[in-house]
């Protein structure tokens, strides 16, 4: 079957390019014919742009000089994660020949939409994208639409525009699948007749192996804790220097947002490549991230994962609750002890739920 996937494939996100990697290698390994739909909507592309003026804005003039010089200050970073991750999608996704809304073909016998957030209106520009509904610029004919672990993240349905359209797009797919319980939960109601599948997002459905082609071992002999975070703040890395004293290690992170300083264990334009070899050569790993957690337990780490009490938590909450991993989870304000995780109890629980999951897409 040739397949197109539809997803977030171009964000300078390690969780995004990933998610997407690890469909298209598990497809491929079904036997299918699988290409990445190469659609690139504004609101994704353009939070990575080199140079915005958008960026400069201040409200006296020192904020604006200041966001100004930040902003040349940074432009060799922003080249830099374009170099890598544009790298890694370009080399490591087959990328269709066509680009944009209005040009996305009808070749495919299949096409899937998801993973990742895709229906999520507070990342799509405020509004639904049509194309993350299967809402094309020609005719269904015999095509098959499928979801496969697609998530609005924390967005709530309410019997608005908004779930009007979510209940009239879902009409058209053949094949329903969400990322998260509480999400299915959502949409049983609005669509009663149709089966929704729960499955795992592909990181974790897809066969470990996969890994190994593609990733860099880091050139440091010491032994360190691995911090992946998305939000600033001190305590995470005094969770993780803490656990680095346990240990007789250093900190490392990765993030984000872009450190002007020159220390050499922040790294914000590390590779794709680069980003997996921090995750399987690192002694212990502190994240505030779902994929942080998910690639710890891909390469099995001893990790904890902050909770920060708002939507972002339940998904990965739901995930290690299932695991029998809920102790994994803790407060910005704890100061926890090392300790190992037996493998052995969890990996039976995940492989079960890797079974399922790939069952939906091999009954398609």
């Amino acid at each position: 079957m040739k397949i197109g996937i539809l997803t977030f494939h171009c964000a300078y996100n390690y969780g995004a390019v990933m998610q997407c990697y690890a469909l298209q290698q598990s497809l491929e390994s079904m036997g299918h014919d699988v290409e990445v739909i190469d659609y690139r909507p504004g609101y994704l592309v353009e939070p990575y742009k080199i140079f915005d003026c958008k960026r400069l804005s201040g409200r006296t003039p020192m904020e604006y000089i200041r966001n100004t010089v930040l902003e040349f200050l940074k432009i060799g970073k922003r080249l830099k994660r374009a170099y890598t991750f544009g790298g890694f999608i370009d080399k490591e996704l087959n990328l269709s020949s066509e680009k944009g809304y209005l040009s996305i073909s009808d070749k495919y016998d299949a096409y899937i939409i998801g993973s990742d957030q895709v229906w999520n209106v507070g990342l799509t520009g405020g509004a639904p994208d049509k194309a993350y509904f299967a809402d094309f610029p020609f005719p269904k004919g015999k095509k098959i639409y499928i979801s496969y672990a697609a998530s609005m993240g924390g967005y709530k349905i309410d019997a608005d525009d908004y779930g009007r359209y979510i209940k009239d797009s879902l009409e058209r797919f053949d094949f329903i699948s969400v990322r998260e319980e509480g999400m299915t939960n959502q949409l049983k109601p609005l669509i009663p007749q149709k089966k929704i599948d729960t499955v795992l997002d592909p990181t974790l459905m897809a066969d470990n192996g996969i890994w190994d082609d593609i990733i860099k071992k880091p050139k440091l002999k010491k032994k360190y804790v691995l911090v992946y975070k998305f939000i600033s703040d001190r305590k995470v890395m005094d969770i993780a220097r803490n656990i680095a004293s346990q240990i007789g290690g250093i900190v490392v992170e990765i993030s984000h947002k872009f450190n002007m300083g020159f220390g050499n264990e922040h790294y914000s334009c590390a590779s794709p490549q680069e980003f997996l070899g921090w995750f399987k050569y690192a002694d212990y790993v502190i994240t505030t991230s779902f994929h942080g957690t998910a690639f710890s337990l891909i390469f099995q780490k001893p990790f904890y994962c902050i909770r920060y009490n708002n939507p972002n938590d339940y998904r990965t909450e739901s995930l290690l609750e299932k695991l029998g991993l809920g102790d994994r989870m803790i407060d910005v304000k704890d100061s926890p002890q090392i300790s190992g995780i037996d493998y052995s109890m969890v990996s039976p629980i995940l492989n079960g739920m890797k079974k399922q999951s790939k069952d939906f897409l091999l009954n398609l």
